[in-house]
C-alpha cells in the first residue's frame, strides 16, 4: 500500500504521524501540509474565533499552545513532520489551499487511483473531495456511534466515561458520519484529566495507524452511512468548562501547558511516544 498524507502542522499531526511515517517511509508517497486554517490568512483566526464563540478558556489555550506555539518551537528545533520528511527525502510540498485531483495529480508524479489518502486537517471535506477513486482515511478521537463532533475529550471527562477508543472512518459528507474501517481496543479513562484523556486518544490514533496494514481498504463512498443518530458536539463551552472544575475534573494544568512545549521540541520519534508514556503513567 502507498500512502498519500495531507495534514496540519500541530502537535497533534506529530504525534499522530510520526511514527506511522517513520515505520513506512518505503510506502510513504507523498506528505503535503496544509495551513491550519485556509478561510483566513489570520494565523491566530481559530484563537480569535474561540473567544467569540464562548470556547473553554482551556481548551483556546490548548489551542494556542498546540499549534501556534507548537510551529514556532518545532521550526526552531527542526522537531516537526516537515523537517523530519526532508531529513529523510520524503516527498513534501506545502499548499496554501486544498488541492483538487487535478492538482494532486500535477504534485504528485506517480500518483495512482489506489493510493490511500489520509486528511487530517481543519478543512471540511465536500462531496467533490470525498468522490475522487482514492479511498480518504481520517481519525477520529471518539467511537462516532457515541461522539460526533470536535474536541470530544472534554465530553468523555464530563461522562466520566471509563474506556475510550478511537477510530480510523472512511469519511462521509457529513459531519464524522461514515464506514469505521479500524477501531481501537478500549483504553481506560476513569478519574483522568482532559489532558490526559487528550495524549491517550493521540497516543490510541498512533498505534492505530500503524495498524492499517492489516487491513484490505476499499472505497466505499458515497455508499456510506453511520445509520445511528448521535449528537454532534461543537467545541466545549465555557459553561462545560465551569462544570467540570464545579465537579473537581481536571481539564489542563499549567504543567500540561510546559509539557506541550517540551513535546513540541524533541527531534527524536521514540523519546517523543517515551516522554508521553512516562507522563500518563505518573
Amino acid at each position: 500500500m502507498q500512502y498519500i498524507i495531507f495534514y496540519n502542522e500541530c502537535l497533534r499531526s506529530k504525534i499522530l504521524y510520526s511514527r506511522f511515517i517513520e515505520n513506512n517511509k518505503k510506502n510513504i508517497k507523498h506528505v503535503i501540509k496544509l495551513p491550519i486554517n485556509l478561510s483566513s490568512k489570520n494565523k491566530f483566526f481559530l484563537i480569535k474565533k474561540g473567544i467569540f464563540n464562548n470556547n473553554a478558556f482551556s481548551y483556546i489555550f490548548f489551542q494556542f499552545f498546540q499549534t501556534i506555539l507548537y510551529n514556532v518551537l518545532s521550526k526552531i528545533f527542526s522537531s516537526n513532520i516537515e523537517s523530519f520528511c526532508k531529513k529523510h527525502n520524503l516527498n513534501f510540498t506545502n499548499l496554501k489551499s486544498f488541492p483538487d485531483i487535478k492538482k494532486i495529480k500535477k504534485i504528485i508524479k506517480d500518483y495512482n487511483t489506489k493510493d490511500i489518502i489520509f486528511i487530517s486537517t481543519t478543512y471540511i471535506l465536500k462531496h467533490k473531495d470525498l468522490n475522487i477513486k482514492n479511498p480518504i482515511l481520517n481519525l477520529h478521537e471518539a467511537d462516532p456511534r457515541e461522539y460526533k463532533g470536535s474536541a470530544i475529550y472534554f465530553r468523555l471527562a464530563k461522562d466520566k466515561k471509563e474506556y475510550m477508543k478511537t477510530v480510523i472512518m472512511e469519511p462521509n459528507a457529513q459531519i464524522d458520519e461514515g464506514r469505521v474501517v479500524l477501531s481501537s481496543k478500549l483504553k481506560r479513562i476513569k478519574n483522568l484529566s482532559v489532558f490526559q484523556i487528550i495524549l491517550t486518544g493521540y497516543k490510541l490514533q498512533d498505534i492505530l495507524l500503524n495498524e492499517i496494514k492489516r487491513v484490505k481498504v476499499i472505497k466505499k463512498y458515497p455508499k456510506i452511512k453511520n445509520k445511528k443518530k448521535t449528537k454532534i458536539y461543537s467545541f466545549p463551552s465555557r459553561d462545560l468548562e465551569k462544570y467540570l472544575y464545579k465537579n473537581n475534573i481536571k481539564t489542563i494544568s499549567i504543567k500540561d501547558f510546559f509539557f506541550i512545549l517540551y513535546l513540541s521540541s524533541i527531534k527524536d520519534i521514540n523519546k517523543l511516544y517515551l516522554k508521553i508514556n512516562i507522563y500518563l503513567n505518573k
